[in-house]
């Protein structure tokens, strides 16, 4: 029992993430005093101005920490791309605002003009890899986009090449996961039956 318990746990967490990120809490360290991340707010917003307020509501610290990295006028672009939806078009908007904490004004203005091509997802992936190569020049997404995709392809081949045409190894491994459940449920039952 104690097994199937600890399986519904692991099951908890890989489908709520988000419950169990941990909570800000006065005095722990590493977690940022809410006065400095409002302090850090309110620069940007003397920075880039009060249209950047509704950014800071809708990404949080990530997106303060972003526009922070960036000038006024490339914040302002920033801000701008999010109202028009160009940063919720991309795979994983968070992402491009943590490379733009990272990486500062080149960048970010890379990714505000390169915004449609970085919709596609294996573009935007390989641009995660190395954002610095992309914005400077030293690599074409286009040509790294099709590497991965083609990359991608391949492995999803490979992995689905020992099944028979037209079955579906997600309903296969689903299977497989219940039968192992039903099998340890079965298994525990059957101890304590034994026991004296």
């Amino acid at each position: 029992m104690k097994q199937l318990s600890m399986v519904f746990a692991l099951a908890s967490l890989a489908l709520e993430p988000e419950a169990n990120a941990q909570q800000w809490q006065p005095g722990i360290p590493g977690i940022r005093d809410v006065e400095q991340r409002r302090a850090e707010r309110d620069q940007v917003l003397r920075s880039v101005g009060p249209q950047a307020g509704p950014f800071t509501r809708k990404h949080g610290d990530a997106g303060v920490l972003a526009l922070r990295k960036c000038g006024a006028e490339t914040g302002r672009k920033l801000v701008d791309l999010d109202e028009k939806g160009g940063l919720d078009r991309l795979p994983r908007p968070e992402a491009i605002l943590e490379i733009i904490a990272q990486t500062g004004d080149v960048v970010a203005l890379w990714i505000i003009d390169q915004s449609v091509a970085l919709a596609d997802p294996d573009m935007f992936d390989a641009f995660c890899r190395e954002p610095r190569d992309f914005a400077y020049g030293l690599k074409s997404l286009e040509k790294a986009g099709a590497e991965l995709r083609k990359t991608r392809n391949a492995n999803s081949q490979a992995w689905t090449n020992f099944l028979p045409p037209g079955w579906d190894w997600k309903a296969i491994f689903i299977g497989g996961a219940i039968i192992v459940v039903v099998f340890m449920v079965y298994r525990s039952r059957g101890q304590k039956a034994h026991q004296p």
